[in-house]
């Protein structure tokens, strides 16, 4: 049997146009017998099903526009085909004619619209069948402009189609809606204006196992319809007093309900609204219990450490934002940081599975050391996290670290080796619910990096100083790096001055450039101002790449001004060790021509990031084979001074300020200062002393042999405009270098020892380490001639015994001595005792250099 489905369908492919099919009340009776059987329902027989609209629609439209290609063709001349006019311009032949047919009487579509669309489509058919007339006719030309896009032929299509289109949407639309629904795999129940169920899809009735027909539920009251829901719920009380919320307020809502038998069900209200009034509602269910035991089992593998079982990152970063919130984490907490020290040497001595095994131990004992309540993660390779909601106070959290470095101390068996794994930790306190405007975990961070930075194998509590430290250290990185992008950067030049004795003169062959900095005020700072922003390594880089075109541009500027002059420069420790220092370089000469190499320096300090001895060596190396002189600068304050200056090929050391401040004042800096010039020299090392700020100063040094020299008391740093001015006229500005620069007759080495001597021996009496040996060389009767100083003081009486200067020096001394008789009878600690006795050691010390200083050979003459 052919429904009315299968015949449209071959309606729908006919090939002939002129030739179509007949509609089965027209039919002929070979054909009837062949495509329409006696036993299909005709249109007059009964309605045509609702679910056939869409597809008559489609077919209609179908063979609309096949009918209009054919036409086409056959006018262009490109199909020879023949039409009869006369058929073509039947309206009841074509399809579509038919499919109008069928819909008489439906009551879902409009008579007016029904009225309309047949008027279009009979003059449709009447157009085409005049265009088949004027091409029969050999009027190709006008047939041709009939088939225009704006010519009443196409018009009259498009209206057609457009009525089509207001008849089939609604249709289509209801039975799209209809099918999404019953198929849709959440529980869907509509509601009309009336709070009746109006449509109920099968999955809410296998949701709540209801063993009835959809019809059986439609129309019911919600509250009727809630009855039959109600034994499902675990608690239907609390269900049916939040829907009864729902409706009084009429807006969307979710929420999670649980069913008896364990199930999670995710319900969405959402009220139909339309200009105020309330159309109807909307519940959709949904059984997440599989999507939320899944999730579980996700947040586990996405939150642990596959290898410590420990949270992660992730882990710990939810957890620590939980407790910030909930009202535990109110009353305060303790966050603790822990990195362990030195752990890249494991991963490279006994390789990775070792490092996995130690990472595995600490998690271990972590562990085994928390409370119910901590939480332990690990949050990078060898980094460890810690919360504790218990923890509340300072003095808990110092107790803390405390037990957590015991624990880590203790040894470990890895890989048949026992290791020592220390550790260091930063703590932050989170006290009550105060809110610091730092977050916990960089607070604890800036902690860690205190620990770090003091040695390590200890914990740190965060306090405002870090805080400080840290905003401090933000605001110098902006600034640096906004007069970097903004050229607010600048070199100031300053001399380092060379005393020839053999010359009998001084000269300035070379400078310093100094960075300088103007902030967005206009006020210029010195580096000393962002100094730690310098350190930073990729800062610092960009920052040394200025200074070095700058220098090498000013170079240039001094050659071209005749000034035979050369200059170092600063370069961060990051930047020299960097693979590509050498090449940038390389690359920066190449673009300054007229600058030989001989005449750059460059400074490396030796404080600060610590330096590979391989690398640097080796980047040394490179660039004096390229001509460059390199300087170590700030010598005597790094880890390894003594080390550097014999694993790396330098010309310079600089010897640091700090050593020159106090040189009057202090015999060890005195001391210290001398035996660096002593040890450069055995090395074939030229030293210079920067910080020189006064005279006596300058005089001191160059008495104890040094003969580089750079300071305020020559001159400051000044912009490059200034140096040649400043060359014009340094040598009268500086005339009291003269006597300076001529060769010595004091005996200033055997002078400076003996002094060293004197201060030496008199901080050990003050601190009480004397032996017994040494107690018994100042308790001899003639202790004031046979020490270091007595002795050296005689052979130089008959020189200077008339000087005043002198016998201050020698009355000085035999105080000193005096009192020291004194304090060494006494069994017991005297305070004013020692005080009398630093006292004495301080006027020897003075007079001491104020004899020198005024010695003859260092007057003008």
């Amino acid at each position: 049997m052919m429904s009315w489905l299968d015949w449209l369908r071959k309606q729908a492919t006919a090939n002939d146009l002129g030739r179509q099919t007949p509609h089965p009340t027209t039919a002929t009776a070979s054909s009837a017998a062949e495509d329409h059987p006696s036993d299909l329902p005709t249109p007059e027989e009964g309605d045509v099903p609702s679910e056939l609209a869409g597809l008559d629609f489609y077919s209609a439209i179908a063979t609309h526009q096949r009918w209009k290609n054919r036409l086409k063709d056959v006018v262009r001349g490109q199909s020879q085909e023949a039409l009869d006019p006369a058929v073509v311009g039947r309206c009841d032949v074509c399809t579509l004619g038919q499919w109008l047919t069928t819909q008489e009487g439906d009551r879902r579509i409009s008579p007016e619209l029904m009225t309309r669309l047949k008027e279009e489509h009979a003059h449709f058919h009447k157009l085409a069948a005049e265009v088949i007339r004027l091409s029969d006719q050999g009027l190709h030309q006008q047939a041709l402009d009939a088939l225009r896009t704006d010519a009443p032929y196409n018009r009259c299509s498009h209206r057609v189609t457009k009525l089509l289109s207001q008849i089939y949407s609604p249709f289509s639309i209801a039975v799209q809606m209809e099918d999404l629904l019953r198929h849709l795999p959440s529980a869907v129940v509509a509601f009309d204006a009336a709070g009746q169920v109006a449509q109920i899809n099968p999955a809410c009735l296998e949701l709540f196992s209801l063993r009835r027909h959809p019809a059986e539920l439609i129309g019911l009251g919600w509250r009727s319809f809630f009855d039959h829901l109600a034994p499902a719920f675990e608690d239907s009380e609390a269900e049916l007093a939040r829907i009864k919320t729902l409706i009084q307020q009429d807006a969307p809502d979710q929420a999670e309900l649980r069913l008896r038998d364990g199930r999670i069900v995710l319900r969405h209200y959402v009220p139909f609204v339309h200009e105020g009034e309330i159309q109807g509602a909307l519940w959709q269910l949904q059984d997440v219990t599989a999507i939320q035991e899944q999730q579980k089992q996700l947040e586990y593998l996405t939150e642990r450490d596959p290898l410590t079982g420990l949270l992660n990152r992730r882990g710990f970063d939810r957890r620590l934002t939980m407790l910030e919130r909930h009202p535990l984490g109110q009353h305060g907490f303790t966050l603790a940081l822990i990195d362990l020290d030195d752990f890249k040497r494991v991963n490279d001595t006994l390789g990775h599975p070792a490092g996995d095994a130690v990472l595995a131990e600490v998690a271990d004992r972590l562990k085994a050391l928390v409370r119910l309540t901590d939480m332990p993660a690990r949050i990078g390779g060898d980094e460890f996290a810690l919360l504790m909601p218990e923890c509340r106070t300072e003095e808990q959290a110092v107790q803390i670290g405390e037990r957590l470095l015991r624990v880590m101390a203790k040894p470990m068996q890895i890989a048949g080796v026992e290791l020592w794994q220390s550790c260091s930790i930063g703590l932050a306190v989170q006290r009550g619910s105060g809110r610091s405007s730092t977050p916990m975990f960089q607070r604890a961070d800036l902690a860690l990096y205190d620990a770090k930075t003091a040695g390590r194998n200890r914990f740190k509590l965060f306090s405002q100083r870090l805080k400080h430290q840290h905003d401090t250290l933000h605001h110098q990185r902006e600034m640096l790096r906004d007069a970097l992008q903004q050229g607010r950067l600048q070199l100031f030049y300053q001399p380092i001055l060379t005393l020839e004795p053999e010359r009998n003169g001084f000269f300035v062959r070379k400078f310093e450039a100094l960075l300088r900095l103007h902030d967005e005020k206009g006020q210029l700072r010195r580096a000393e101002e962002f100094e730690t922003a310098l350190a930073d390594p990729h800062l610092g880089i960009e920052v040394d790449r200025y200074v070095l075109d700058a220098a090498l541009q000013q170079l240039t500027d001094w050659k071209r001004q005749g000034l035979p002059l050369r200059l170092a420069i600063n370069i961060s420790p990051h930047h020299f060790s960097h693979p590509d220092f050498v090449g940038t370089v390389r690359e920066r000469l190449q673009a300054y021509p007229e600058v030989r190499p001989q005449e750059l320096s460059l400074e490396i300090t030796e404080h600060g990031p610590s330096l590979s001895s391989r690398v640097v060596n080796a980047t040394i190396l490179e660039l004096r084979r390229l001509g460059l002189s390199i300087s170590l600068d700030d010598f005597g304050t790094g880890n390894a001074s003594l080390a550097h200056l014999q694993q790396f090929d330098v010309s310079v050391v600089k010897i640091d300020r700090s050593f020159v401040r106090d040189l009057l004042q202090d015999g060890i800096d005195l001391s210290l200062s001398y035996g660096m010039l002593r040890l450069a020299r055995m090395l074939g090392i030229n030293a210079i002393a920067e910080g020189v700020e006064t005279r006596a100063q300058c005089a001191a040094l160059c008495l104890i042999g040094f003969r580089h020299l750079q300071g305020y008391a020559f001159a400051r740093p000044m912009p490059a405009e200034q140096v040649m001015g400043w060359l014009d006229s340094f040598e009268t500005e500086l005339s009291w270098l003269g006597v300076l620069a001529r060769p010595q007759v004091l005996d200033a080495e055997r002078a400076v020892q003996a002094l060293v001597s004197h201060r030496m021996r008199a901080r050990k009496l003050l601190s009480h380490t004397l032996d017994d040996a040494e107690m018994a060389e100042l308790r001899h009767p003639q202790a004031t001639q046979r020490c270091y100083l007595g002795r050296w003081l005689a052979s130089q009486t008959d020189l200077y015994a008339q000087q005043p200067q002198f016998q201050r020096l020698v009355q000085a001394h035999a105080q000193f001595h005096q009192s020291l008789s004194a304090a060494i009878v006494k069994t017991d600690v005297d305070v004013d005792a020692d005080m009398q006795l630093s006292q004495c050691s301080d006027e020897v010390h003075a007079a001491f250099w104020d004899w020198v200083l005024h010695a003859p050979q260092l007057q003008p003459a």
